[in-house]
């Protein structure tokens, strides 16, 4: 890979960082802005990552050689802007493909459950949003986790839809010239 790839790569990672960051910030800081302020920095945030996902499908149109890295990140940007991962930081987890990572989020959700630090939804969610990235990223879930997925799936699978997939380079290319 050339330097000028690896830079890019670089580039677009950090861009999609500080998305990530900037999205998360905007989420931590919710109650304090007015709920038009807080839609409208959404917004922005979500169109943000819209553009660098189209950035990312048009580099990957015109060079072969990036397809492994710009896949993982396009990926991450589709889950973030479906809200199919809820939380920021599972998102940037995500996208730095660290299984490791996120079983020791998901271990961290079960025990503050354990210890009634968080309530059995917010640890049903964020259980479904770990289990789902694992299985996103290929790692094998075992049966336990398969089924609660499963199950809460069945809940709220509207939470579980992922953004459209990339459009064929031909039809990006259409698109643009319309």
């Amino acid at each position: 890979m050339s330097d000028e790839n690896r830079k890019l790569i670089s580039n677009v990672q950090e861009q999609l960082n500080r998305l990530m960051t900037q999205l998360a910030d905007i989420e931590q800081e919710k109650s304090s802005l007015d709920i038009e302020e807080y839609t409208e920095m959404k917004n922005d945030t979500m169109e943000q990552l819209k553009d660098l996902g189209e950035t990312l499908d048009r580099m990957q149109c015109g060079d072969i050689t990036l397809t492994d890295q710009l896949t993982a990140t396009r990926i991450a940007i589709r889950a973030a802007i479906s809200e199919a991962f809820r939380t920021p930081e599972i998102v940037a987890i995500f996208a730095k493909k660290q299984p490791a990572l996120l079983r020791q989020k998901l271990m961290q959700a079960d025990t503050e459950f354990h210890l009634h630090k968080i309530s059995g939804e917010v640890h049903n969610a964020r259980k479904a949003e770990i289990l789902y990235a694992l299985l996103k990223m290929g790692a094998e879930l075992s049966r336990e986790e398969d089924a609660f997925l499963s199950n809460y799936s069945k809940i709220s699978s509207a939470n579980f839809e992922l953004a459209p997939e990339q459009k064929i380079c031909g039809e990006s290319l259409l698109n643009v010239n319309m």
